[in-house]
């Protein structure tokens, strides 16, 4: 229990930090779920397969579009993906590796590795018997794309049956990764833009002065340069505030979500604690 209320207030915490901003050009839908390792969560109706994570370094390694299948002998089975229908089958068992065929492609696997076969993406969760023979027993995990986000790369935009997703990890710990998902229908996923710095011209623009008027102009240009620097230190100044005020109410609000969840988990605690 106590695992899951830090792991939520992980989420919470971060969660803003970590995701970018994008607009969506249509119609835009989101959910977030926890995913265990091994095992696969339909968010937002894309099923995603979680293969490993870290809670120490965050990051983790995924399947999309992916599918569970537990081969046994020499029966073939067709699996189902957005992408289409696949017959996939074992040909080959050894005591560290087996032999898998997608589509007349096979290539051979080793344990908890992912390898490209038939245009899918193959990890092998779990093998044992012999082959040829009747015992023998492969369970797989397969998608058509394999993706990776750690530290740096957080977010990862793709195509699945024409709609794009947008896939944000959020959090991890050692056994379970967070994941928000959006779906963009008749459209595409748009990267908004940091507002811009206030753009300062410090460039000296040369001056043209004849002889006759040499004295008049020197003294509106004087005039021109102390105005404009007092227009530059306004815009400076505001824009010093204004970074300064944002700061302000985001590390209020990450005060005040910490004060919350150290409620919560006290009172908890009062709870499972009280005598009798």
């Amino acid at each position: 229990m106590k695992r899951e209320i830090f792991f939520l207030f992980f989420v919470l915490l971060f969660a803003n930090l970590i995701s970018a901003g994008y607009s969506c050009s249509g119609e835009e839908t989101s959910e977030k779920k926890t995913i265990k390792i091994g095992e696969i969560e339909a968010i937002n109706k894309l099923k995603i397969a979680l293969i490993d994570t870290s809670g120490i370094s965050l990051s983790a390694d995924i399947l999309i579009d992916s599918v569970s299948v537990t081969l046994e002998n020499n029966e073939s089975k067709k699996i189902n993906l957005k992408k289409g229908d696949y017959d996939i089958r074992i040909i080959n068992l050894t005591e560290k590796l087996v032999s898998i065929e997608v589509e007349d492609d096979e290539e051979a696997i080793e344990l908890d590795e992912i390898n490209g076969i038939g245009g899918l993406q193959v990890y092998v969760k779990s093998m044992g018997g012999t082959y040829p023979g009747t015992d023998a027993n492969v369970e797989l995990l397969v998608g058509t794309k394999n993706l990776f986000f750690y530290k740096n790369n957080l977010e990862d935009i793709e195509t699945v049956d024409n709609v794009r997703y947008l896939i944000e990890f959020l959090a991890s710990d050692v056994n379970s990764a967070f994941f928000e998902v959006s779906a963009c229908q008749g459209g595409s996923f748009i990267k908004v833009a940091d507002e811009p710095e206030p753009i300062i011209n410090d460039s000296n623009e040369s001056v043209n002065i004849s002889k006759t008027n040499e004295s008049l102009e020197e003294s509106n240009t004087i005039i021109e340069n102390k105005d404009d620097l007092e227009n530059k230190e306004e815009i400076k100044d505001n824009s010093t505030i204004k970074n300064k005020v944002e700061k302000g109410i985001n590390y209020f609000m990450y005060f005040l979500i910490f004060i919350i969840i150290l409620i919560i988990i006290l009172i908890i605690w009062f709870f499972k604690n009280k005598p009798g």
